[in-house]
């Protein structure tokens, strides 16, 4: 038998070097936490700015390094410019999680974990299938792989980054460990010239203000 993975949604992993203490000391410190209400569900929180990597520019330069890598090597677009819009840190307590969902307006999502282990416990990153069959009640499968899936976690391992379509839904798993777990995330928009001829547009800055 011959099998075809066709037409991936491909999630990027990736590690960075750049030390990360000083964000949870800037939103303790300088910037506030507060209780994440975008989903009635959710029981997490979230930093006050939505513009983090302006006070990180370091951090920002390392993490759109990877994000221009997923767009050079599982893309294949070199020619395609992205700039990060909105960058939050989020923080989850004991018992914490937050509800599935996708982010709009955006091409590239990531989210890069503060600490963690590779325990699913401690709070997975949940990414689902876009594409869930409907029409039949199966029985599970008997071995889960990346074919047959309809959710994947991810344990959040320290300085572990994930760039990923923005239009696929995520979550935080139940975080069950005794530390609170931090996360960056962030969204990105193309800039320069996108399209050609009678769809063609030049973006010259797309980061709110």
């Amino acid at each position: 038998m011959d099998t075809y993975p066709l037409f991936a949604h491909t999630i990027a992993s990736f590690h960075i070097d750049e030390p990360l203490d000083e964000l949870l000391e800037f939103v303790d410190s300088q910037d506030s936490w507060v209780e994440n209400t975008g989903e009635k569900v959710n029981r997490n929180y979230r930093s006050s700015t939505t513009h983090i990597f302006e006070h990180f520019p370091a951090i920002e330069k390392a993490v759109m390094s990877c994000v221009e890598s997923y767009v050079n090597h599982v893309m294949f677009q070199p020619e395609l410019r992205l700039q990060s819009t909105t960058s939050w840190m989020t923080k989850t307590k004991t018992g914490g999680y937050s509800k599935t969902h996708s982010h709009f307006n955006s091409l590239l999502s990531g989210v890069l974990h503060l600490e963690g282990s590779d325990s699913t416990d401690d709070g997975a990153f949940i990414v689902e299938r876009p594409v869930m069959p409907t029409s039949f009640v199966l029985t599970d499968p008997v071995h889960f792989t990346r074919d047959n899936a309809t959710s994947w976690l991810f344990p959040p391992i320290k300085n572990r980054l994930f760039v990923f379509p923005s239009y696929l839904r995520h979550a935080i798993g139940t975080h069950r460990a005794e530390h609170d777990r931090h996360s960056l995330a962030f969204n990105t928009y193309p800039v320069g010239k996108i399209g050609f001829w009678d769809s063609a547009v030049d973006i010259l800055d797309v980061r709110g203000v």
